[in-house]
């Protein structure tokens, strides 16, 4: 890899603007947590994991639209529009790793933990991974930065 590309790529991870996404993303988390939780006597953990990405993903749109990336030269529309093709990835690799955490996590630790506890530990790491994802995907895709071209009237 050469110095120009680890700049580049360091550039991307320690800037203002992965401050604010993590910002967002540590509130749209803690949505997606609590949201979890709520569902979760109502429905199977992996729908209640589903259904609290869902929720953290609402906000994380409002708020990564509005403070992190502030991008209004495209269509709210079509922002969203990308939003969504991005979030079913995210959803399905986070159930998927949710899913597998707890059950190599039921394995390894003592049984006498209680279920809840494994499944918010898994339910963490999934967030954990998915934010790296989500970051890229939100800022390189939904959220890029488009130029207009005039064009030429005759």
């Amino acid at each position: 890899m050469t110095t120009n590309n680890k700049k580049k790529i360091s550039g991307i991870f320690l800037s203002k603007e992965i401050g604010k996404f993590l910002l967002v993303g540590g509130f749209a988390a803690g949505v997606n947590f609590l949201s979890r939780m709520l569902f979760r006597p109502f429905s199977t953990y992996a729908i209640s994991v589903i259904l609290g990405y869902l929720m953290g993903t609402i906000v994380s749109f409002i708020f990564n639209k509005t403070f992190t990336f502030k991008a209004y030269n495209e269509s709210p529309l079509l922002q969203f529009l990308k939003f969504l093709l991005v979030t079913p990835t995210s959803i399905l690799l986070g159930s998927i790793i949710a899913s597998l955490s707890v059950n190599m996590l039921s394995n390894l630790l003592i049984p006498s933990v209680p279920i809840n506890w494994v499944e918010s530990l898994g339910h963490i790491m999934a967030i954990g991974v998915t934010t790296i994802y989500n970051y890229l995907a939100i800022k390189f895709f939904c959220f890029k930065k488009v130029e207009f071209k005039k064009s030429d009237s005759s």
